[in-house]
Protein backbone atom coordinates (compact mmCIF):
# COMPACT_ATOMS: atom_id res chain seq x y z
CA UNK A 1 0.00 0.00 0.00
CA UNK A 2 2.80 2.42 0.85
CA UNK A 3 4.48 1.80 -2.51
CA UNK A 4 1.31 2.79 -4.39
CA UNK A 5 1.02 6.07 -2.45
CA UNK A 6 4.72 6.80 -3.01
CA UNK A 7 4.34 6.13 -6.74
CA UNK A 8 1.31 8.44 -6.94
CA UNK A 9 3.15 11.22 -5.11
CA UNK A 10 6.21 10.87 -7.36
CA UNK A 11 4.18 10.86 -10.57
CA UNK A 12 2.17 13.88 -9.40
CA UNK A 13 5.33 15.84 -8.53
CA UNK A 14 6.90 14.96 -11.89
CA UNK A 15 3.77 16.05 -13.74
CA UNK A 16 3.56 19.37 -11.89
CA UNK A 17 7.25 20.17 -12.45
CA UNK A 18 7.06 19.34 -16.17
CA UNK A 19 3.89 21.43 -16.49
CA UNK A 20 5.58 24.35 -14.75
CA UNK A 21 8.64 24.17 -17.01
CA UNK A 22 6.46 24.05 -20.13
CA UNK A 23 4.46 27.05 -18.88
CA UNK A 24 7.62 29.07 -18.14
CA UNK A 25 9.09 28.12 -21.54
CA UNK A 26 5.97 29.38 -23.32
CA UNK A 27 6.16 32.63 -21.33
CA UNK A 28 9.81 33.06 -22.36
CA UNK A 29 8.88 32.53 -26.01
CA UNK A 30 6.17 35.20 -25.75
CA UNK A 31 8.67 37.63 -24.18
CA UNK A 32 11.18 36.98 -26.98
CA UNK A 33 8.50 37.69 -29.59
CA UNK A 34 7.65 40.97 -27.87
CA UNK A 35 11.33 41.97 -27.71
CA UNK A 36 11.84 41.21 -31.43
CA UNK A 37 8.70 43.16 -32.39
CA UNK A 38 9.83 46.06 -30.20
CA UNK A 39 13.26 46.11 -31.87
CA UNK A 40 11.68 46.16 -35.33
CA UNK A 41 9.38 49.02 -34.28
CA UNK A 42 12.27 51.10 -32.94
CA UNK A 43 14.36 50.46 -36.07
CA UNK A 44 11.51 51.50 -38.33
CA UNK A 45 10.82 54.69 -36.36
CA UNK A 46 14.54 55.52 -36.40
CA UNK A 47 14.73 55.10 -40.17
CA UNK A 48 11.64 57.20 -40.84
CA UNK A 49 12.95 59.95 -38.56
CA UNK A 50 16.38 60.02 -40.25
CA UNK A 51 14.82 60.06 -43.74
CA UNK A 52 12.24 62.71 -42.82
Amino acid sequence: MKKIILFLVLSLSLFTTSFATIKSFKLEEANVDKIIIGDIDTHHSGRTNSQG
